[in-house]
């Protein structure tokens, strides 16, 4: 702003002389004001006057053509410092391929003088078998104005190649094609993938020995918890009558663990076939309901015994492609984890819905809620949210594996499981949504 009112005030001036001069040098005056000594003295101070301020004039455009000069001087100094403190190689080269320009860091990378690389093609530099790959790569970025990427070797002083990414594109500088570019030593970056890629080999391997592990044990562990568990069932319910209490409770006690562990070990090789794409997914058109109905009956006795009720609203019949033994375990695994969770005198509401293009099935609870926190591990493996010594009414057994299981067998039906909780003591709402065909609405209404 200064520099603009200094020169505006030095055109002024300019001026002001032009005027004056014109003034006295072609007007005559009737009076004759001037005599002819005093013009000739006018004159001499507007001409030396004008000379004076034009020597102002250029002495300041000069001054303002140094100061410019100067900047110019001290930003190139800056980018020049910049370009050769960085770790990476900035180029620049003609359509043909031709390097104009360098970043001295080319020489620690390359450990060879400016004379051997200035001037001459980058593809010279480069391993045999990458020079076809980057004469590709650079033709297609000069067509098709697209940038160029892409991973190579470059040849060292002594002979050896260095990996190397190359990233650029072209641009028109003048009417001129130039390449812009920036060469990367990656040297580090190839070690560290190789030696993730030695870890994640590792990783596997020994999730390979893990899963192998537990579907040994469990398919070990199945037939005698299978053989305990039906041999209490049969001793309780055909010589109950002949056992005395004592003995009945012991045998009640047994029965309780073998289900338990049976549960547990059929979760587990459950889990086993998810994740290791074992899982048998045969899909046939089945009714929900009756499905739906079968996982009540089977949960029943343990919600009697917690004194927790379950009323159904029910359509009479929804067909939908599922696999049954499937869905059942995702649905019975759900009821089971309300009826667990529900302190005692507590209601459990199960329901279905129709909509155009799927159906829900909804687990209302009264039970002690979940959080926003615990949500985030809830359906993960064993994201079982531990309630032991919190003071309240539910059941804590249990393996963590029962949501995770219902959770993925949803995803292999192309539904999901949906979870809605105000908070602790407030209660959840489970929602499984399965997509739908057809649907016969009739609703029934009942209580166990």
């Amino acid at each position: 702003m200064i520099k603009n009112i200094v020169k505006y005030k030095i055109i002024i001036t300019c001026l002001i002389f032009g005027i004056l001069f014109i003034i006295i040098e072609f007007f005559s005056f009737s009076n004759h004001m001037f005599s002819h000594v005093f013009h000739e003295i006018l004159i001499r101070i507007i001409a030396f006057g004008t000379i004076f301020t034009l020597g102002l004039v250029l002495q300041y455009y000069r001054l303002q053509q140094i100061n410019n000069e100067n900047k110019l001087k001290e930003s190139e100094a800056k980018v020049r410092n910049l370009v050769n403190n960085i770790s990476d190689v900035l180029i620049e080269a003609n359509v043909d391929g031709v390097l104009t320009f360098i970043s001295s860091r080319i020489f620690r990378l390359i450990e060879s003088g400016s004379e051997e690389i200035n001037n001459s093609k980058l593809i010279d530099w480069l391993h045999p078998e990458d020079r076809d790959l980057y004469q590709e790569s650079f033709k297609a970025a000069l067509n098709s104005k697209a940038s160029l990427s892409l991973e190579c070797r470059i040849r060292n002083k002594k002979g050896y190649f260095i990996p190397i990414s190359i990233r650029g594109s072209f641009a028109k500088i003048n009417d001129v094609n130039k390449f812009f570019g920036v060469i990367r030593n990656i040297t580090e970056k190839r070690k560290v993938d190789k030696m993730i890629r030695r870890e994640i080999k590792k990783l596997q391997e020994l999730d390979s020995i893990k899963n192998a592990l537990v579907n040994r044990i469990s398919h070990e562990l199945k037939t005698p918890l299978i053989s305990i568990f039906s041999g209490t069932e049969f001793l309780l319910y055909d010589f109950g009558n002949q056992l005395t209490e004592e003995v009945k409770t012991i045998i009640g006690d047994v029965h309780d663990g073998g289900y338990r562990l049976k549960t547990m070990v059929e979760n587990l090789l459950t889990v086993f076939e998810i994740n290791s794409d074992k899982i048998k997914f045969n899909p046939t058109k089945e009714n929900v309901i009756q499905i739906i109905k079968q996982c009540i009956e089977d949960i029943i006795f343990q919600a009697n015994e917690r004194n927790v009720s379950i009323n159904v609203e029910l359509l009479d019949k929804i067909f939908l492609d599922v696999d049954k033994i499937l869905i059942q375990k995702a649905i019975f695994n759900i009821i089971s984890n309300a009826v667990k969770n529900t302190p005692p005198n507590g209601n459990i509401l199960i329901s279905t819905l129709e909509h155009h293009t799927y159906v829900e099935i909804v687990i209302k609870d009264t039970g002690v809620g979940i959080t926003k926190k615990e949500m985030v591990d809830l359906f993960k493996p064993f994201g079982k949210i531990e309630r032991f010594g919190k003071g309240m009414d539910v059941d804590i057994e249990g393996s963590g594996l029962g949501l995770y299981i219902a959770n993925e067998i949803m995803k292999l039906h192309g539904g999901e499981i949906v979870l809605k909780s105000k908070g602790r003591n407030k209660g959840s709402t489970f929602t499984i949504r399965i997509k739908s065909k057809e649907i016969k609405s009739i609703s029934t209404e009942i209580c166990y």
